[in-house]
């Protein structure tokens, strides 16, 4: 999430290029990812649906956990949305008179991979491992008396073979619908890291006199990391930082060549501090600074933005769940 970074590149645009080395770099940390996720999933999904001749009705409840996972990669910059958890269910499938009830555990894996390009966030499709416990609890008709009796004998006999078949097809369809699940709380995700200002026009402010920038973007286990410049240009190796750690969920890095503007730019990301407080849900009456917080490292400036609202939030957890930090 790139908060403010129109007004803090408009402020750099009248710099010279003397360098081939971009002089601005956003991180965007893991934990930022994390906090702005719907962390766990459970749901009541409606089953519906047909399967050659037979009709399969009920409900299934899904839950799960919902996590972020990086990787290292020095070319894009991108991180998973990983959903791991069960859905159980109870259906009744009918086939002409007889009736079948059976109960399903399934457990599942599902990953979303969402990628930053430079202009946004974007989402790629959804894929889903599963396998299902399925058990068939009895067997009933529509008849009655001596139908009835014969009925269930003949579907009794017929399920172990046509049931597997059945099931498997029901299955993919179930990995259909935990699919659309993940791909609320991802859609909901991207809605709040795509809130501000995209990159691109903050990089034709900085850089007017071309529009032959290159984004330049990579990922570690920690954050992802973008800057951008003229082609030919190098993302430049930041120093170690001490202090607030990895927790901070934005930097923004501003090389010493730029200091004449480095106080308008610290006003620019005030209220970007404030934004990135209200899209984690903080209540923010004491519980956080005014101002991103300023660090100098080896000739770097360096921007914490929301480096207080993480724990806020965790705090805020904490109480409601009525556990007591000591």
């Amino acid at each position: 999430m790139l908060f403010a970074l129109c007004f803090t590149l408009a402020c750099l645009g009248d710099v010279e290029t003397k360098s081939a080395d971009d002089r601005l770099v956003i991180r965007m940390s893991r934990e930022l990812f994390e906090d702005l996720l719907s962390d766990s999933v459970d749901q009541m999904i409606p089953v519906e649906t047909q399967i050659e001749s037979t009709l399969i009705s009920g409900e299934a409840r899904l839950q799960g956990k919902a996590g972020v996972q990086l990787k290292a990669n020095e070319q894009i910059a991108a991180f998973y949305v990983v959903v791991e958890g069960s859905a159980d269910s109870s259906t009744t499938s009918q086939r002409g008179p007889a009736l079948v009830y059976a109960t399903a555990n399934t457990r599942f894996s599902a990953r979303t991979r969402i990628d930053f390009d430079g202009k946004q966030f974007t989402a790629n499709e959804t894929v889903v491992e599963a396998e299902a416990d399925t058990q068939i609890q009895g067997f009933g008709s529509t008849q009655r008396g001596i139908a009835d009796r014969l009925i269930r004998r003949v579907a009794a006999r017929r399920a172990p073979c046509e049931s597997p078949r059945i099931q498997a097809i029901a299955l993919e369809q179930l990995k259909g619908d935990i699919a659309d699940e993940v791909d609320t709380i991802v859609a909901d995700l991207l809605v709040k890291l795509n809130r501000t200002t995209p990159f691109e026009e903050s990089v034709v402010q900085i850089y007017p006199q071309t529009r032959e920038w290159v984004y330049r973007m990579s990922t570690t286990d920690q954050f992802l990391q973008t800057s951008a410049g003229p082609e030919g240009g190098t993302t430049p190796k930041l120093p170690e930082k001490e202090g607030q750690g990895l927790e901070t969920p934005i930097e923004v890095w501003m090389h010493e060549s730029i200091a004449d503007k480095l106080q308008p730019i610290v006003a620019g990301w005030d209220d970007a501090h404030k934004l990135l407080g209200d899209v984690l849900g903080a209540d923010l009456r004491g519980d956080y600074d005014a101002r991103p917080s300023r660090q100098q490292v080896d000739g770097w400036t360096v921007l914490s933005i929301g480096h207080d609202l993480v724990d806020a939030v965790r705090r805020e957890v904490e109480v409601s769940n009525g556990i007591e930090r000591r």
